[in-house]
């Protein structure tokens, strides 16, 4: 079904940051219906991280709205590429 399905979202990480927070991240986003795919370091833009997560739009927005796990959210000063599927 079409609808935005991948969320590309850059940024630099959080003072501290380590994989075990990103699997934290990655669980707690579950409960929006959201799936944390990858976590790496771009290439080709100024941010230093790059993470996926796929899901349905709605869960995607109500990350956001949920203050307990946005506070989890491991990147700051981020812009978001949301990826229609077809």
């Amino acid at each position: 079904m079409p609808g935005f399905e991948y969320y590309i979202i850059y940024g630099n990480e959080k003072e501290g940051v380590t994989s075990k927070d990103y699997e934290k991240f990655g669980k707690a986003v579950e409960k929006h219906g959201l799936k944390l795919v990858f976590r790496g370091g771009p290439f080709g833009v100024s941010e230093g991280s790059v993470m996926l997560l796929k899901g349905p739009i709605t869960g995607f927005e109500k990350l956001f709205q949920d203050s307990e796990t946005f506070s989890l959210f491991p990147i700051t000063n981020n812009r978001t590429v949301s990826v229609y599927t077809m």
